[in-house]
């Protein structure tokens, strides 16, 4: 008796992907965090060596004849051995960094993505631009739908979500903290297009507009609203991908009580710097609030605003 193949949706096959990309993933973190046990155990042997080592060379310099030759030829073995097993090298003069923290840092930058927050909330800004064309969010690959499934179009994101308060801006630079940082995210995502040749296109500027609407930041100089799709042909349809860098989006999983909270604060903070500066300005005769006092102040033209 012949068997039924189970016939499956593409939504199934979003699912089965993203449960690939999760185990792969948590694979990927647990080697990481050896690695990072063992980098880190090497670089502190490593150091210890050196000031061993140092140490012993004080001593000699003040003619301390206490520490033997054999002492001190162990000594600098150990230093060498540790210091090759950790391949420490130079100190990077800007960040003080050694060779052992960037190659940390490295794989941790390399690691895949273990969720689609990110996908999720470009995926939601797109339905109304997309309207009548299904999408979805993964952060595994991207399975090929059947002709009947098109037009289908799929979010997806290869690295982890960056973090605000955790990693800094999408420049890699630490922002100043508010109460807000811990909701916010940022990062980069591909949309790709399912399309037969009648089917509408994908175009970088309806796709940057329809993010600044749900009030999303793109990020500057990424050329989204310039930007137009790589077309190619595929089993009898068209597959159209966009690169989308996210400069700021908040958190799909952010507790919205707590989200309102952060809010509250910040404003508060914001109305009791305006009034501080408000007194301060007020404190001051009129002559010096408009001539040269408030000038070297820099606050001149505020003045005038007012």
């Amino acid at each position: 008796m012949a068997t039924k193949t189970k016939l499956t949706t593409y939504a199934d096959q979003i699912a089965e992907a993203d449960a690939i990309a999760a185990d792969k993933a948590a694979q990927a973190r647990e080697a990481f965090e050896e690695f990072k046990e063992k980098s880190e155990r090497l670089a502190d042997e490593a150091h210890e060596a050196r000031a061993k080592l140092t140490w012993m060379q004080g001593r000699f310099r003040v003619g301390d004849e206490t520490v033997s030759v054999e002492e001190y030829a162990i000594a600098k073995a150990r230093h060498e051995r540790a210091e090759l097993l950790a391949a420490l090298g130079e100190l990077n003069d800007r960040t003080g960094e050694n060779s052992s923290d960037r190659r940390i840092k490295a794989a941790e930058r390399a690691l895949p993505a273990m969720e689609s927050k990110l996908a999720r909330v470009v995926a939601e800004a797109l339905r109304a631009p997309l309207r009548g064309i299904t999408i979805y969010a993964t952060f595994g690959d991207v399975p090929a739908p059947e002709e009947s499934d098109l037009p289908v179009a799929v979010v997806s994101q290869s690295k982890p979500t960056k973090n605000y308060a955790k990693d800094g801006d999408s420049d890699g630079k630490r922002v100043f903290a508010n109460a807000m940082s811990r909701y916010l995210i940022h990062g980069e995502v591909k949309v790709t297009l399912f399309k037969l040749p009648v089917h509408r296109e994908l175009a970088g500027k309806q796709i940057a507009d329809a993010l600044r609407k749900h009030g999303i930041e793109v990020t500057p100089g990424a050329g989204l609203d310039h930007s137009h799709p790589m077309t190619a042909a595929r089993n009898g349809y068209e597959v159209q991908e966009l690169r989308v860098m996210v400069g700021k989006a908040l958190d799909p999983d952010a507790d919205p009580e707590r989200v309102a909270e952060a809010e509250e604060q910040i404003a508060e903070t914001a109305n009791r710097a305006a009034a501080q500066t408000f007194r301060h300005i007020n404190a001051h005769s009129p002559d010096w609030q408009m001539g040269t006092g408030f000038e070297e102040h820099g606050a001149r033209d505020y003045a005038r605003t007012l």
